[in-house]
């Protein structure tokens, strides 16, 4: 499959909110999720899918969406955006981001996140 095709069909998958199912279709089980708050980044598919599940444990109400893909030779970026409920102060919260890809042999092997966090969870 090439970039361009991956690209439109990970974001299908994740817009009709099917995240939680995206592993080995989309992710090398070593993939590098590289994260601006230290301690949430991982290096494994299993690490990342637990990250995951405790993020929407925590989180409610999430809404996202993949916006604005950008494709340059193995990599990818999209605008993403997310509203959420957040369950230690019971406020809704808006996020912002850039998210970027690396792609080899159809698989991500890793993901770069940017945006700034909340100052509660640096």
């Amino acid at each position: 499959m090439d970039i361009s095709s991956f690209v439109e069909k990970y974001m299908k998958h994740y817009n009709d909110w099917k995240q939680m199912e995206m592993t080995t279709d989309f992710y090398h089980e070593n993939v590098e999720s590289i994260e601006p708050i230290e301690w949430w980044s991982t290096k494994t598919l299993d690490d990342k899918m637990k990250r995951n599940e405790r993020y929407f444990s925590l989180n409610k109400n999430i809404k996202t969406r993949m916006l604005s893909p950008t494709i340059s030779w193995r990599f990818f970026s999209v605008k993403y955006e997310m509203t959420a409920n957040d369950s230690w102060d019971w406020s809704d919260i808006t996020f912002q981001e850039i998210w970027v890809f690396e792609v080899k042999k159809g698989k991500i092997i890793r993901e770069q996140f940017f945006y700034d966090p909340p100052e509660n969870l640096t």
